[in-house]
């Protein structure tokens, strides 16, 4: 790959089209999004491949895949356009003297505690200041914050293998094994796991940390996975599940503590449990309204920290 007229030749338009058609894996889908014609599209991705001298995509009768050369560069053109977006931000908002608006991802670790909590200190301190608040997987998330669709993301400690990502852990939150109230276990004397082996569970869904810390728990216990299981992560459909008085399932200690509806067993999970914090893009400016809302989930998650500590 030879990198000569690199700077020169390259431009920002071919940052932005590559991005747009490796999302969309289509010329045509990318063209319209940006409201040019395809043409110009083929274009610019033949004009960047020729600065490269690599082949970004594979061309198929119904779109085109990214190679591991377009993987690569499109990571560093999402990383580049984030952070002129943030940079846009931030000058817009010292333009106007004021705080201007902060995006954050979260999902169940963070959203019923940490993040209101958080939301509330920084709307008392800054009352004029915009809070957007989005609920996705953490893949999802995770690919916004490169994007620059969000300045940062709330929730549990996801596994660290990409080096564009930063967290930052605020506390620690223990599991509860969790019924309804209305369960017969609810009034009953404490099981012993192999006697539960026959209900019928509510568990994360497979290919995550706190999946494979539950399988963990299981194993160290001498017993394998119960097989009348459903897989979720909503917390509300598992709040209504455990809620008919047949379920066991495993939540956040502070969420059932919170919640008339549920109460917990008398059963140690050992090391199941997560580290809630926060994760950021790695390298990039924040903008005010970030750097606020960062500091807000520092303390609000040290408040959480200090009343759970006993």
């Amino acid at each position: 790959m030879s990198t000569r007229g690199f700077d020169s030749r390259l431009k920002l338009r071919h940052l932005t089209l590559v991005t747009a058609v490796a999302e969309h894996g289509s010329l045509v889908r990318a063209a319209e999004e940006l409201y040019i014609s395809q043409p110009v599209v083929t274009r610019a991705i033949q004009e960047l491949e020729e600065i490269l001298g690599v082949p970004l995509f594979e061309r198929h009768p119904r779109g085109m895949t990214v190679t591991d050369y377009g993987a690569a560069f499109v990571r560093h053109a999402q990383s580049v356009l984030a952070e002129l977006r943030s940079a846009q931000t931030h000058l817009e908002q010292l333009g106007r003297a004021d705080l201007g608006t902060v995006t954050v991802g979260t999902y169940l670790a963070a959203a019923h505690l940490l993040l209101p909590l958080a939301i509330d200190r920084l709307k008392s301190r800054h009352p004029g200041l915009r809070v957007v608040v989005r609920e996705d997987t953490v893949g999802m998330l995770r690919s916004a914050l490169a994007a620059g669709g969000l300045d940062l993301i709330t929730g549990r400690a996801a596994q660290q293998d990409d080096p564009r990502f930063s967290f930052h852990g605020v506390y620690r939150e223990p599991m509860a094994l969790t019924v309804g109230t209305g369960h017969p276990l609810a009034s009953a004397a404490p099981p012993e796991l192999p006697e539960l082996l026959d209900q019928p569970w509510l568990l994360p869904v497979a290919e995550t940390t706190l999946r494979s810390e539950v399988e963990q728990f299981f194993t160290r216990h001498g017993c394998v996975l119960p097989a009348n299981v459903v897989e979720c992560n909503t917390f509300l459909t598992i709040r209504r599940l455990l809620g008919t008085g047949r379920y066991l399932g495993i939540l956040p200690r502070s969420l059932v503590r919170d919640d008339p509806a549920l109460t917990t067993l008398d059963l140690p999970l050992d090391e199941v449990g997560w580290s809630v914090g926060v994760t950021v893009l790695r390298g990039t400016a924040r903008t005010p309204a970030a750097d606020a809302m960062l500091t807000a989930l520092i303390d609000a998650g040290r408040e959480i920290a200090d009343t759970t500590a006993d």
